[in-house]
């Protein structure tokens, strides 16, 4: 084979496949099986999506805006995990709890998602184990604000709650 028929050959067979991934069902089947081959081969991903990152870090940056929420679950989880706690929720499930959580359940200000890079304000999220177990599912974790979550430290939800009513009583005449 010539050069010429060779670089005519990549030229067809780069249209084709361009037109077979736009074909309907096609999509799903790509990313099934990029699935697989992440779950097949961790460590060749893990240095795929690093080099890439090097390559490209405005890639990264423009998806990190665009997925707010998004970034700030996958950081969440990379961080509990990390520390040794049990995730049993999924990215999604998590995701679908902050889409839903707009303001702090204490103290009730607004949630923002957005990054900081690498600051944390108090109005930040922040992923609470309420009742402080190792294992972290739907019904013991709960978002909420940042300050709340420092302020409540290793407190269970109900102590924070009591600890909330002792400073108020305390300070009621100044109320």
């Amino acid at each position: 084979m010539t050069n010429e028929e060779l670089i005519r050959k990549r030229e067809k067979d780069k249209i084709y496949s361009r037109e077979w991934r736009k074909r309907p069902g096609n999509k799903e089947k790509m990313k099934q099986q990029s699935r697989e081959w992440r779950e097949k081969n961790p460590e060749r991903a893990k240095e795929h999506y690093r080099r890439a990152r090097e390559r490209h870090p405005e890639n990264l940056k423009n998806w990190i805006r665009k997925n707010p929420i998004r970034y700030w679950v996958n950081e969440s989880i990379r961080h509990h995990k990390r520390k040794g706690y049990e995730v049993k929720m999924s990215k999604a499930e998590i995701e679908e709890i902050a889409k839903k959580t707009l303001n702090c359940p204490y103290c009730g200000i607004e949630i923002d998602y957005s990054p900081l890079k690498g600051k944390v304000a108090k109005n930040s999220p922040s992923l609470d184990r309420i009742n402080n177990g190792n294992l972290m599912t739907e019904k013991t974790t709960q978002i909420i604000c940042q300050k709340c979550n420092k302020t409540k430290s290793d407190r269970t939800h109900l102590e924070f709650i009591g600890y909330c009513e002792q400073i108020t009583r305390k300070f009621k005449d100044l109320i």
